[in-house]
């Protein structure tokens, strides 16, 4: 389904850069309408796969995080020795997972039902096609789950950064960029039936908030578990954690960063089918906008496997005791 974004575009813009004008006299070319169908049908079957692979690894995170209550053995050590602390803090952020797969699903049920209507209820001629994705239906209802997706994933990280960092600082700029996102996206959601365009602008200023966000907690997490692995004197193999962390920055942000780009440049510069660099734009607009719902889910919940399955081993100095991480 387009974002609003790409929908505040082509209803602006005086030429219809990739939706066509079906009032016109001269219908547009059958390839042109095939070019610009076959990434909204591509896309969505990338997507069903990502949803289905984020189910699976969801499922596999949860009986871990189970298992690991249930039991009285716990593979992270701390100072503190406090198991029942850390067995509470894991409840509130499988439910924060959970409800973050809950938006993308949300998302993904969205973008099902605009297929559905694009390639089975208009399907009995090209242009019948081409029609409904000119005149379809947008409501504000559709583009909830994928304004929610960045408050929630933004969230998840504040709250990461909030439990390793006691500097107030640190704490304070990451709550002005969530709160940023999260007015921005409002902004966007109110100003949806009003004033398309500046909506538009709106989610795609959030979405770029949301990426600095990420970047900026990576840096955060990275730059803590370094500081504590040097204070502490002890021996940590903390670099599979790091390259989790920032793989997992890089698949939400590396896209992110693209599309919001892409988003900016087509106010300007039209996206058309008729030439190479606006068929690339386009499909790569079309592919970002459908599959950064699911990755913005699946990147916090593959950073949380990894982490319960393969936790940092610890080798323990009776002289010095460590901070906890």
């Amino acid at each position: 389904m387009p974002s609003i974004a790409s929908i505040a575009r082509t209803t602006h813009h005086s030429r219809h850069s990739f939706y066509f004008n079906m009032s016109s006299l001269i219908a547009p070319p059958v390839s042109d309408i095939r070019l610009t169908l076959d990434p909204y049908y591509n896309s969505m079957v990338i997507e069903s796969l990502l949803c289905g692979i984020y189910t699976v690894i969801l499922i596999r995170v949860i009986c871990m995080c189970r298992s690991l209550m249930t039991s009285k053995v716990t593979h992270v050590i701390t100072s503190t020795g406090d198991l029942h602390h850390q067995l509470r803090e894991r409840k509130p952020y499988c439910c924060t997972l959970i409800i973050l797969w809950m938006i993308t699903i949300a998302c993904f049920g969205m973008d099902w039902v605009y297929t559905h209507r694009l390639f089975v209820l208009s399907s009995n001629s090209p242009y019948e096609m081409a029609s409904a994705l000119s005149f379809g239906s947008y409501s504000i209802f559709m583009q909830l789950p994928k304004t929610l997706g960045p408050i929630v994933a933004d969230g998840l990280l504040t709250w990461r950064c909030h439990m390793l960092w006691e500097s107030r600082w640190i704490r304070s700029i990451l709550l002005m960029l969530f709160t940023a996102s999260a007015a921005l996206g409002a902004l966007g959601m109110a100003l949806y039936d009003d004033n398309i365009k500046d909506s538009g602008l709106l989610i795609t200023s959030q979405l770029l908030v949301s990426a600095v966000t990420t970047l900026f907690a990576t840096f955060v997490i990275g730059f803590m578990i370094f500081l504590v692995t040097r204070r502490s004197h002890m021996h940590h193999s903390y670099r599979r954690v790091i390259e989790i962390v920032v793989q997992s920055a890089a698949l939400i942000s590396v896209p992110l960063v693209i599309g919001c780009i892409l988003d900016f440049v087509s106010w300007y510069i039209p996206e058309t089918v008729n030439t190479t660099g606006g068929l690339v734009r386009y499909e790569f607009n079309t592919y970002i906008d459908n599959i950064q719902a699911t990755l913005l889910g699946i990147a916090p919940t593959l950073v949380a496997l990894h982490v319960v399955n393969d936790p940092p081993r610890v080798e323990r100095n009776t002289s010095n005791q460590g901070n906890p991480l």
